[in-house]
């Protein structure tokens, strides 16, 4: 055998055994399962925190659109605009003035004591929220859980429909 031949043979066998190394090995840029449930979670927890991270920027919101802007960061358009129709003040008083601001109450978007994936898809995902009883005020609730579905935008998940269920 020549030693060209040789080169080749080396060659070929070097790159047969590179290719079935990587065949093996799963797609680098792929999430893991946990991963993704993780960037669910995460998403769940950034949205359930936007109320109190409104009233930290309370300063800043001077329109109802800026309260939807914010809330738009953890949720769709439609809960979106649901939230700041709770939240924002429009109106006129006896004497004719005009008050725009947010309005002080109690909190709507509490984080839960469990957050559970139940499956996660392309592009949606299905979560249980799990809360505890609370009898200590300034808000009370029964024990119950949320079915809340996400679904991916551009720019992350996105929480589309919340269902209450007591349990």
């Amino acid at each position: 055998m020549r030693v060209s031949q040789f080169i080749v043979l080396v060659t070929l066998a070097a790159l047969l055994f590179s290719c079935s190394r990587h065949k093996d090995r799963p797609e680098e840029s792929a999430p893991s399962v946990r991963e993704v449930d993780q960037d669910v979670i995460a998403a769940v927890r950034l949205a359930y925190s936007l109320e109190e991270k409104l009233w930290e920027q309370e300063n800043k919101i001077d329109e109802k659109e800026d309260v939807v802007t914010f809330f738009r960061k953890g949720f769709s358009e439609e809960l979106a605009r649901d939230y700041a129709d709770y939240i924002w003040i429009d109106e006129r008083g006896k004497n004719g003035t005009r008050y725009r601001m947010l309005r002080a109450g109690d909190p709507v978007l509490i984080l839960p004591e469990i957050i559970t994936v139940v499956r996660v898809e392309e592009d949606r995902a299905t979560v249980l929220l799990k809360y505890d009883e609370s009898t200590e005020g300034p808000v009370t609730w029964e024990a119950h859980t949320d079915t809340v579905t996400l679904r991916r935008e551009q720019d992350g998940w996105k929480i589309y429909d919340i269902k209450m269920r007591e349990d």
